[in-house]
């Protein structure tokens, strides 16, 4: 009796198991910014009559990329040629060079132009300086985890989403 009541749990639960059907595959969802669906990248150029005083004997400029900024690791990169770009933030490394630092919020990123400590004030930029702005979803960050998101030039060099959006980035 105890033999057949548990071949009929076995048998029951092995109908229910089965009866699971698979539907027809979703339709592809669109790709992401750049043809990338894990990374966003964008490129500004940022003119000399953009900058604004900070009041501190420094400047800022407000950039608003297509995606918010909070969603993900933020990786920045500077350029004053459009061809060699460094990752920021970057402290300058010689009497008179500034140090070139970013802040993040929910619409903005703003790149802050500021003289060493010590120095009481610098000039903006006099030519058009170039920034790339890159989101870097979680799901990327935990594929890397050996990859210091905080390093620009890091993630430049060791995340290939990232060098893929970079590449087919247009300047906004």
């Amino acid at each position: 009796m105890k033999l057949t009541h548990y071949l009929s749990i076995f048998v029951v639960a092995a109908v229910f198991a089965s009866c699971t059907k698979e539907g027809p595959a979703g339709p592809q969802g669109d790709p992401g910014l750049n043809g990338n669906a894990n990374v966003s990248a964008n490129a500004y150029a940022v003119y000399p009559s953009q900058w604004i005083s900070n009041g501190n004997g420094g400047w800022y400029v407000d950039i608003t990329p297509v995606f918010n900024p909070t969603q993900g690791a933020v990786s920045i990169l500077y350029s004053t040629d459009d061809a060699n770009w460094f990752g920021l933030p970057y402290v300058g490394n010689t009497v008179g060079d500034v140090d070139i630092n970013y802040v993040i919020n929910s619409s903005s990123v703003e790149i802050e132009y500021v003289p060493q400590t010590g120095s009481s004030s610098i000039t903006s930029p006099a030519n058009t300086v170039y920034v790339q702005i890159t989101l870097i979803p979680a799901a990327i960050q935990v594929k890397y985890p050996n990859v210091n998101f905080k390093n620009s030039t890091e993630v430049l060099k060791m995340v290939p989403e990232v060098q893929a959006a970079l590449t087919s980035t247009k300047l906004q």
